[in-house]
């Protein structure tokens, strides 16, 4: 039986099944209720095979990046005046052992081949690291005191579709077009675009406990010239805003939360100034908690 899309009202960041509220004989009728969840878990399995030739032909593009031989990191986690940093994460590290995050004394140690290393804590800048020539090291990370900017009134923004209640919402800005929402099985997607110079450029905004978006992918940070980076803390955990440079010089750009992402890739720098009065537009509504009832 066909999904009716237009049933789904999706709630980030709570995992949602598309449906139909209606019911009709042929929803009632077991031998056909039976067929519907079998085309659902036969759908469920082909997106997860996408996902995982997804992730193979992304290894291999990034297999190249790789240093022949893995390093051993090791080292402390500090604020600028020395005191030890808890639970800073080492990402895209590709890592092969140990813990990839520091420990209530700001200690690390683990192995990695990757080329590049970003050390993450929310509330404080990120910082990236080449792996190569790493010895025993005191990093010291920057903090950030700015919060992610929380939403008011959402009626005027546009967000993945027109009828989410929580999440990211954006302001609309001239030149850049919103396409219709796409709904997955399990993810939602709305690109938006800018037609500029004969060639179109697109933003992807993502959805959905099947969307891996928080961080940019390896490629990126391992191929970029210039990074930066930067982690909200917020009731679901971490906003993650993350920008690079690549070697031709064309830009992109990522952010993310659990289960939601935004970003565009490799365009000059001329677009990437128009879509960033898009991605600077963001604000976070968070879910609405509805009160406990009384007895």
């Amino acid at each position: 039986m066909p999904l009716n899309h237009k049933e789904w009202v999706p709630r980030v960041p709570r995992i949602w099944t598309p449906g139909n509220d209606r019911i009709s004989t042929r929803d009632s009728h077991p031998s056909l209720k039976n067929s519907r969840l079998s085309y659902h878990a036969h759908m469920r399995i082909v997106l997860a095979g996408l996902l995982v030739f997804t992730a193979f032909l992304a290894q291999t593009n990034t297999d190249s990046l790789l240093l022949p031989h893995p390093v051993h990191l090791f080292g402390t986690v500090v604020d600028p005046v020395g005191n030890p940093i808890q639970g800073a994460w080492f990402a895209h590290a590709n890592q092969r052992d140990g813990k990839a995050e520091s420990d209530s004394n700001g200690l690390f140690t683990f192995e990695t081949n990757a080329p590049y290393i970003v050390i993450e804590k929310a509330g404080y800048r990120s910082q990236r690291i080449q792996t190569s020539g790493f010895h025993d090291s005191q990093i010291k990370l920057q903090p950030f005191n700015d919060q992610f900017p929380k939403c008011g009134d959402t009626t005027s923004l546009v967000a993945v579709n027109d009828r989410v209640t929580e999440g990211l919402f954006f302001r609309k800005i001239p030149d850049i077009d919103s396409d219709k929402p796409n709904p997955g099985i399990d993810t939602i997607t709305r690109k938006f675009t800018l037609n500029t110079s004969g060639k179109k450029y697109e933003i992807l905004l993502g959805v959905g406990p099947m969307w891996a978006g928080l961080l940019p992918s390896n490629e990126l940070v391992w191929k970029s010239t210039k990074f930066e980076e930067v982690a909200y803390g917020n009731e679901m955990g971490e906003i993650v805003d993350a920008r690079g440079t690549l070697p031709d010089g064309n830009r992109w750009r990522n952010l993310g939360a659990f289960e939601t992402s935004i970003s565009y890739e490799d365009v000059p720098l001329a677009v990437a100034v128009i879509f960033d009065k898009l991605l600077d537009s963001a604000c976070w509504k968070p879910m609405q908690l509805e009160p406990a009832s009384t007895p």
